[in-house]
């Protein structure tokens, strides 16, 4: 199904979710994916990460599936939601990991740490804020907006001979992963937030 333009093509996913788990790869690997195996075949649950840090959007999807690939298999068959949505850890002033946000009530209610999913949400119906529910780990992931933004900028400036081509293919990466259409003169729609960079 074709989306109109401008729409989040994320939307739909996140409109269902009533469990964002924000995530990073700053968390030991075994807490991650303990999380991840307990979200498996929940539609409602949706890990979030801020961005990819370094590299590309490939080496992000070569990370997740080698995250996945070390689930349990009936995990492998029915995968947890994973997505990059910077925008949800500024909204949500996230800075460390695991942190919960749950929907109960028609309302949103943040938890701090998640030893086990259920157990996050069991602390949001019983209103349970005054505590981590677990340790927590310092997001180590730059904000992928930001990194997009810059990797624009630097084409732009490039484009308009204000700088060297070496700057911009340094903040596009050594492949071009961020290339506008050949000749075009205004950036393309942000891929997942629909406005212009």
């Amino acid at each position: 199904m074709l989306l109109p333009q401008g729409q989040n093509p994320m939307s739909a996913q996140l409109a269902q979710a009533d469990t964002v788990v924000f995530v990073s790869r700053a968390m030991p690997e075994a807490e991650l994916l303990k999380l991840l195996a307990q979200g498996a075949g929940r539609k409602g649950t949706v890990f979030l990460y801020r961005g990819w840090g370094s590299g590309g959007a490939d080496s992000a999807f070569a990370y997740a599936e080698a995250l996945l690939r070390k689930l349990p298999p009936a995990a492998q068959r029915n995968p947890p939601q994973i997505m990059v949505l910077p925008v949800a850890f500024r909204r949500y002033r996230i800075a460390y990991a695991p942190a919960v946000l749950h929907r109960d009530g028609g309302k949103w209610y943040l938890v701090q740490g998640a030893s086990t999913l259920d157990n996050a949400v069991t602390a949001v119906k019983r209103r349970e804020f005054n505590r981590r529910l677990s340790r927590q780990w310092r997001i180590s992931e730059p904000d992928q907006t930001e990194i997009i933004k810059a990797a624009a900028r630097a084409f732009r400036l490039a484009r308009r001979g204000q700088t060297g081509g070496a700057v911009c293919r340094a903040a596009v990466g050594r492949r071009n992963r961020f290339a506008f259409g050949a000749g075009s003169l205004q950036p393309p729609l942000h891929p997942v937030f629909g406005y212009r960079l």
